[in-house]
């Protein structure tokens, strides 16, 4: 257990001031920003969605589960794998005298702990955005429901478990930033389409941050049964990768410089 929180804090230090902690804290603000532009200037639109402040919670919840955060996610993986090939770092961590499952679960953590900064970020920008957004008063924003807030927090919190299990390993097996946006992409998609039809895209990695989009039907509920199925997929992608990287990881540090 030592030698994983030593592995984790040296992670963390390779992180600081690095393109992946940069691409996390700009998502959120980028996300709620733009949305609060369009926002601003889109009274006819929004008054047709009464509360404003429901449509604004709903709008950005669901803009960051479908869209940011798997993208965010591909692309932070994959640079944060490509910054330690580019720099030897591996060559250094595999000689060292700690169980290379260790290295792996402290690029994981690492990983977690930018992505759950980047929703609590976005969430905490959620209610000032909509403080700003009441000072337009042909907006009909009403009031903010701090239990929804709450709600969609966590369930953005556990619709990124099994995403970043998954695109952890997915990246360090299959390098390029082509692959981990085409999988990001794709899987988001299929998982869209298979909402409704089967109760088996709960064990897609996007399958529960792709049901995001029916907030936008009020009468639905989010599935909150399905975390069941999105923690197993995560703890599946988390050993595999773990595995993964145990058989491959020094095979893979000297393909290219």
């Amino acid at each position: 257990m030592r030698l994983l929180f030593a592995s984790i804090r040296a992670e963390l230090v390779r992180l600081r001031k690095s393109w992946p902690m940069l691409i996390s804290v700009l998502s959120p603000i980028c996300t709620a920003g733009f949305l609060l532009g369009l926002f601003w200037f889109s009274d006819a639109v929004v008054t047709r969605f009464r509360p404003g402040y429901r449509f604004w919670l709903d709008l950005n919840f669901s803009a960051w589960n479908l869209i940011v955060l798997p993208i965010t996610v591909a692309v932070v993986a994959e640079m944060s794998w490509e910054q330690d090939k580019d720099a030897n770092a591996w060559r250094h961590l595999l000689h060292q005298p700690v169980p290379k499952i260790c290295l792996y679960f402290a690029k994981l953590a690492n990983n977690y702990l930018l992505f759950f900064s980047s929703i609590i970020l976005l969430f905490v920008l959620l209610p000032i955005g909509g403080a700003i957004l009441k000072l337009n008063e042909a907006l009909p924003m009403g009031t903010l429901e701090i239990g929804l807030l709450f709600q969609y927090f966590l369930f953005s919190l556990a619709a990124s478990i099994p995403l970043i299990a998954f695109q952890t390993w997915f990246s360090f097996r299959f390098h390029g930033p082509a692959m981990g946006l085409g999988i990001a992409l794709a899987g988001t998609w299929g998982a869209m389409k298979l909402i409704g039809a089967t109760h088996l895209v709960q064990f897609l990695p996007w399958g529960l941050a792709s049901h995001s989009v029916s907030v936008f039907e009020r009468w639905n509920k989010l599935p909150w049964n399905y975390c069941y199925g999105a923690t197993a997929t995560a703890i599946i992608f988390i050993f595999l990768g773990s595995m993964d990287f145990s058989k491959h990881a020094f095979a893979k540090s000297l393909e290219r410089n």
